[in-house]
């Protein structure tokens, strides 16, 4: 470049240009991304950085530093202002242009994030028609609508649902405590009086299906305290941390950080079906593609108002749902599923095992609880059309042989060699299901299916508390399945 001049120059212009684009983009990304965080209105934000590239555009040559390149400035910043003005404009014509594709964005939104009117009248579980098992299970303010938050502390989420043993569809109002969970708020201080039970959990333990003193963690408290239990002046404290979607690596996240911060006697770990998805993320994608989950950044565009890019993603999705054949959580079930799938199954029960060597350093007894699932139930109870229904799904159903007995003949082996206390709620689930007539599913566990569960788990406390040896634990489940009365 010393010998010719000429080149030189043009490649320091080169490189100039080149820093002058990297700079007004980062500008842009940046006022982007502070207002987008800041939960501003889309199109705010996109008329404003319309506007800003705009007086990038006009801005007086002699207020440009003289090494920066007035055209080029000009230029990236006219290339920038119109690329937002065609977002803007995409988005006013999308009502316009596909009124059905809008449609469905706008259903999206209506039954995941508006607040809508609520007549609360203190209570936390209201029927559209009529009221049904009211819970005046804590004060809610009358004056507080509710909040688009999921799990923000003192804000309030309306789940919608239907109970299946009731015929009815429902609101059910749910309040998230000071630590953003759905239950009652309990001091981090525990008297000796007191015996501490925590539950942790995914959503199965969150339980925002069921009013807060219908799920199984609040009866089982209620049962416990309403008998004599360790001495008659003590009492009994049961404790949910429930979040959506935690798998066994966020379990353990949640004993070690917030678990532990109430000095519990007992934690029960629950292990849901889909936690080995949960854990691994290329399967928790494929997760959630094959079961149509809105995923966070298109919940945030619907909530920005972005509703022509919220549709352009989702159809991303679909293109990668297509590609999924076959969900990964009903894998476990076949014979001789993918190494994938039994690497990520191991994965999850090398989680349990660690959160029970945590408790058992600490002196706190583990409850390891298998909350079963609903193609369990089914299959429990009608195995002949439960078969032919997954093989219905699809090609890739078709061929594939069932085992509904391997992954949790693995899950025994393992608590077994580990000296980890298992508690499995598929047959008492079942069972109960068969003798009663009433379904424990519904949107997750029913009201009825929280008696089941709560039934089983006091029959497992009691024995627990009993000062039962390990190797007598080993029949928890038989005993507990047989005590269990259920009643319509």
């Amino acid at each position: 470049m010393k010998d010719n001049p000429s080149i030189g120059k043009f490649l320091d212009s080169l490189a100039g240009v080149f820093a002058l684009i990297v700079a007004v983009i980062g500008l842009n990304v940046i006022v982007f991304l502070v207002a987008y965080n800041n939960w501003l209105s889309g199109a705010f934000i996109l008329i404003g950085l319309i506007v800003l590239n705009g007086l990038i555009i006009v801005a007086p040559a002699k207020i440009v530093p003289g090494f920066i390149p007035g055209g080029a400035l000009k230029t990236c910043a006219l290339s920038l202002g119109s690329f937002w003005a065609a977002i803007l404009f995409l988005e006013l014509v999308f009502p316009w242009v596909t009124p059905k594709d809008y449609a469905q964005i706008m259903d999206l939104r209506n039954r995941f994030l508006l607040s809508p009117e609520i007549d609360w009248r203190g209570t936390g579980f209201i029927s559209k028609r009529e009221s049904v098992n009211m819970a005046p299970d804590g004060h809610i303010d009358s004056k507080k609508r509710a909040s688009v938050s999921w799990h923000v502390p003192g804000h309030v989420y309306v789940y919608e649902g239907f109970e299946p043993n009731l015929g009815k569809t429902y609101q059910n109002l749910v309040l998230w405590n000071s630590m953003g969970y759905f239950d009652k708020d309990y001091s981090l201080t525990k008297s000796e009086k007191t015996h501490r039970i925590v539950v942790i959990g995914d959503s199965y333990v969150e339980s925002v299906q069921v009013p807060l003193n219908r799920t199984f963690h609040k009866i089982l408290e209620q049962t416990l305290n309403e008998r004599e239990f360790r001495g008659a002046s003590e009492s009994v404290e049961v404790i949910a941390l429930g979040s959506s979607g935690a798998g066994q690596r966020q379990n353990f996240r949640t004993l070690s950080e917030q678990a532990s911060l109430f000095s519990p006697d007992i934690v029960v770990m629950t292990l849901c079906s889909n936690d080995f998805c949960d854990d691994d993320p290329a399967l928790k994608r494929e997760l959630d593609l094959i079961a149509g989950v809105i995923s966070p950044i298109t919940r945030n565009l619907i909530a920005h108002g972005y509703f022509a890019l919220a549709f352009a993603v989702r159809r991303i999705e679909d293109i990668g749902r297509r590609r999924v054949f076959v969900s990964p959580e009903l894998l476990q079930w076949t014979k001789n599923p993918p190494s994938r799938i039994s690497d990520a199954f191991q994965n999850t029960l090398n989680s349990i095992r660690t959160s029970k060597e945590y408790c058992e350093n600490r002196g706190i007894t583990f409850l390891l609880v298998y909350l079963g699932s609903e193609i369990e139930i089914k299959y429990a109870t009608d195995p002949v059309h439960t078969i032919e229904g997954l093989r219905s799904m699809g090609p890739g159903y078709v061929e594939l042989e069932w085992d509904f007995e391997n992954p949790l003949s693995i899950l025994k082996s393992f608590c077994k060699s580990n000296g980890i206390i298992l508690l499995s709620l598929r047959d008492a689930l079942a069972d109960a299901q068969k003798r009663s007539g009433l379904l424990v599913f519904g949107d997750h566990y029913s009201m009825f299916g929280h008696q089941v569960v709560s039934g089983c788990l006091d029959c497992a406390i009691e024995i627990l508390v009993g000062g039962k040896s390990a190797d007598r634990m080993q029949d928890i489940e038989k005993l507990c399945k047989k005590s269990f009365t259920y009643s319509r």
